[in-house]
């Protein structure tokens, strides 16, 4: 297989990947830790990264 037509399935897989996550509502998420270490709250379903937890939600988690 070439390199174009692997390079065009990512760009098309990424595509779909951010389609779902737009439509999503993101009903349940949890914190976890993204690529760089920083807690994010993140969809359970879609898996975007929605926001910054606050100093408060950080405390509960941390003292699970």
């Amino acid at each position: 297989m070439d390199v174009n037509k692997l390079n065009e399935k990512i760009r098309s897989m990424k595509r779909e990947i951010e389609k779902i996550q737009n439509e999503c509502v993101h009903k349940e998420k949890k914190i976890e830790m993204d690529e760089k270490g920083t807690p994010k709250w993140t969809c359970n379903f879609c898996k975007s990264r929605i926001s910054y937890p606050s100093q408060q939600e950080l405390k509960n988690f941390f003292d699970k």
